[in-house]
């Protein structure tokens, strides 16, 4: 599981306490039993879509992401709270956490960096790696971390290498950060050499998490709990980049219930969750325990839904407010909800219409005329999106992505969802990217109808007579 950690400067945020969650605090006190592991001293929320263990010295903390709580089943929550559980038990639980952060960056420079989708919607990568939390506290400074001291409050815990090993490795990764490394040559040496220290140390804290993880849930379970927790990462940092670029950049305010847009986008069926090879790889290398049931998942086992997940109580307002701010990474004098949102200006239909007409502009490119609505330009977009590409970057000695690499569906439904609202069509959510209502009640999920579009024939035909329906001025 890439859960990240805090960027060298990034401002840390406190979680927020989860004692009014008795639901959630009687999981983690049965997982703890069941795998034979210490609680923690304080279970915490987060804005994030993550679960990340964490130790000082003297308390062991457990943070759990509020959008993973809204899109897993009781299950797969159990199956992570077991694995991170499983990494600080252990006396040098503070060290292992700093070890695996220490290592988690030098094998991904990117799993510590903030998440930010490309602005342009035409060719949207999928990054194997969801975004990972702000750290909540400090962490020590690597002079600091490796310090002698007494940790009396932490027993030992199951498969802990010896005091002269713990020594060994501290001194190990402990040299590379003197004298500190400057420039990209440097870092990437240092990184080299801070993975290949902590190599065997992050493979058998994996395995032991790993087996936690199977022992609370099972094993398919536990391999369906850290890929969706991966794809529910990435999914709900794009809905904040989303809201980051809808919202704040053009009002400077903070949308208070995020994560409730989250969870309704969840229930419509808007977030549509994919396994790809790149990403389905990386978890069974990071993840070998459960390689082979990793390997196995089918599309409907990872699919994201607001069903059977673990009962919360209502957040208040300054809590959700909170949440919302540990995403958004900044403060804001002014709050709104996604109620009121599309009543403001600038809001979604706005944003829509820019970048349908960008897309537009581009199919454009490519026809060498002007598209004769929005039809064409998502049959273009599902038919001849390497054309589509290579027109539009002619300067690339290649395309910026491998034809079987590329996906125009968030483009089909930007330009869809533009045109229908145009005619009167409304989101059955602010937050529900795709999923619209008609004046009449028919109700459109234009996320699965552009998946399918792509390999059917008959939902290609569809949509396209879904676009080509006379507007309520020309029926008029």
């Amino acid at each position: 599981m890439r859960y990240g950690g805090r960027a060298p400067g990034e401002p840390s945020y406190p979680g927020v306490p989860a004692a009014a969650q008795a639901e959630l605090l009687a999981l983690v006190a049965e997982v703890a039993a069941r795998v034979g592991v210490a609680r923690p001293d304080a279970v915490l929320l987060t804005g994030y879509g993550t679960i990340r263990s964490w130790a000082s010295r003297r308390r062991r903390l457990l943070l759990v992401g509020l959008p993973l709580l809204q899109c897993l089943t009781v299950d797969e929550v159990r199956a992570l709270v077991a694995h991170e559980l499983a990494i600080v038990d252990h006396r040098l639980a503070h060290l292992v956490v700093r070890l695996r952060a220490l290592h988690e960056e030098a094998v991904d420079p990117l799993s510590t960096a903030p998440h930010h989708p490309p602005a342009t919607p035409l060719v949207r990568p999928r990054e194997p790696f969801g975004e990972g939390p702000v750290e909540p506290f400090d962490a020590a400074a690597p002079g600091e971390a490796f310090a002698e001291g007494p940790d009396e409050a932490f027993p030992a815990g199951p498969n802990e290498a010896s005091a002269g090993a713990w020594s060994m490795l501290s001194a190990q990764v402990g040299r590379v950060f003197s004298p500190r490394a400057a420039g990209p040559r440097a870092a990437r040496t240092r990184a080299e050499s801070i993975a290949r220290a902590t190599r065997d140390f992050a493979e058998a804290l994996e395995r032991k998490a790993d087996q936690a993880a199977s022992s609370a849930s099972g094993l398919h379970t536990a391999a369906r709990a850290v890929a969706k927790a991966d794809l529910a990462a990435f999914e709900f940092a794009d809905l904040a980049f989303d809201v980051e670029e809808q919202v704040w950049q053009r009002t400077s305010a903070g949308v208070q219930d995020l994560h409730a847009g989250w969870h309704e986008a969840v229930r419509a069926g808007a977030v549509v969750a994919a396994l790809d090879d790149a990403t389905r790889t990386a978890l069974m290398a990071r993840h070998p325990s459960l390689a082979g049931a990793i390997s196995s998942l089918e599309p409907a086992h990872v699919a994201l839904r607001a069903a059977d997940s673990v009962p919360l109580v209502p957040l208040p307002p300054d809590v959700e407010r909170e949440l919302a701010r540990h995403v958004l990474k900044r403060d804001s004098g002014q709050w709104v909800t996604f109620a009121t949102v599309p009543s403001a200006e600038p809001g979604w239909p706005g944003w829509l219409d820019r970048q349908a007409r960008a897309v537009t502009d581009q199919v454009a490119t490519l026809l060498r005329r002007t598209p004769i609505g929005p039809a064409e330009v998502v049959e273009v977009l599902l038919t001849r999106l390497p054309e589509l590409v290579a027109a539009n970057w002619p300067a690339h000695p290649e395309p910026p992505a491998e034809p079987e690499e590329l996906d125009g569906t968030p483009s089909v439904v930007v330009v869809a969802e533009s045109a229908l609202t145009a005619q009167g069509w409304r989101r059955v959510h602010p937050a529900a990217a795709g999923v619209l209502m008609s004046p009449d009640g028919e109700q459109q999920n234009l996320n699965l109808l552009a998946r399918a579009a792509l390999d059917s024939p008959a939902a290609l035909a569809i949509l396209l007579e879904l676009l080509s329906r006379p507007g309520p001025a020309e029926a008029a």
